[in-house]
């Protein structure tokens, strides 16, 4: 049975961490008579359902490209994919990643590589598709710049002379809550001098929150009276966000409402509470054990 022609692909932002990390120290362990690689290329992880295609995991894979050859390490490959069975024994090989801005003549040899690894892992039964991560490490507009594909075969003309040409996918990063978090932090991080990240405790957390969620519905407040005196055109798209993002917030009296948000932050303040106090009694355990 032939394989779903994937047209979704799902990204979790840790894998674009690892790969610019791997872009970073590619010349890390070449000696000075070596030549660094261009690129970086590594096999993706994750899993297959339908035409959607999710990214979970990737590592590196020793390579080799010039003017006389271009091999990759294959044993290399396959000893760490046995390793990352071990981790994560759900995850097969749905491709591989490059840090090149545009396809390369050699990317057809890489793709083809991908697919036996893929066809054996299926029992030769055919028909896969293994998708293509390209990550811009260098780019020129402040923003890498994220692109996936996969090839689309074709047959041309009356021979039916088979080709195949790129196909472009649908791409999402999935950031769960604690992602947003931390790379929200991250972001300030940037923007400061020092470099230095310094996550907020006590109650400032919360403030932070309820001050961000105040300004979105300020933006929210300020779109829709726009649309309502004429100043801008409507847009059907974020019509349908706005009243999906109404339609999911329960209908509660402002009475109930203020009652269990009061309860709610009673019980994150007595959890603030008891974790710094918690804090408190092992540091002067320590410093009881380190005197005696």
């Amino acid at each position: 049975m032939e394989a779903t022609q994937p047209n979704l692909c799902k990204i979790q932002p840790t894998v674009l961490f690892q790969i610019i990390d791997y872009h970073e120290r590619k010349g890390a362990n070449i000696s000075e008579k070596e030549k660094a690689p261009n690129r970086v290329i590594g096999t993706l992880c994750g899993s297959i359902d339908g035409g959607v295609v999710t990214v979970g995991s990737c590592y590196k894979v020793p390579h080799k490209e010039d003017d006389n050859e271009v091999a990759i390490n294959m044993q290399f490959n396959e000893d760490l994919f046995k390793l990352q069975k071990k981790v994560a024994p759900n995850d097969m090989i749905i491709g591989w990643f490059t840090t090149s801005k545009q396809i390369d003549n050699n990317d057809m040899t890489f793709m083809d590589y991908y697919a036996r690894l893929m066809s054996t892992a299926r029992q030769g039964k055919g028909g896969v598709h293994p998708i293509v991560l390209m990550v811009d490490t260098a780019p020129t507009n402040g923003k890498i710049d994220i692109k996936v594909y996969t090839l689309l075969k074709t047959k041309i003309g009356k021979r039916q002379i088979e080709g195949s040409m790129p196909l472009w996918l649908q791409t999402e990063i999935m950031y769960s809550d604690a992602d947003r978090t931390i790379l929200d932090e991250l972001r300030k991080c940037s923007a400061s001098s020092s470099r230095k990240l310094t996550l907020p405790t006590g109650i400032d957390p919360l403030k932070s929150s309820v001050d961000s969620i105040i300004d979105n519905l300020k933006v929210i407040q300020e779109y829709v009276n726009d649309i309502l005196e004429g100043k801008r055109k409507p847009n059907s798209i974020a019509g349908r966000l706005l009243t999906d993002f109404f339609h999911s917030i329960p209908h509660a009296d402002a009475e109930v409402f203020e009652k269990m948000l009061n309860s709610n932050v009673n019980d994150y303040l007595m959890v603030l509470y008891l974790s710094q106090l918690a804090n408190v009694e092992l540091a002067l355990n320590e410093k009881l054990i380190m005197a005696q």
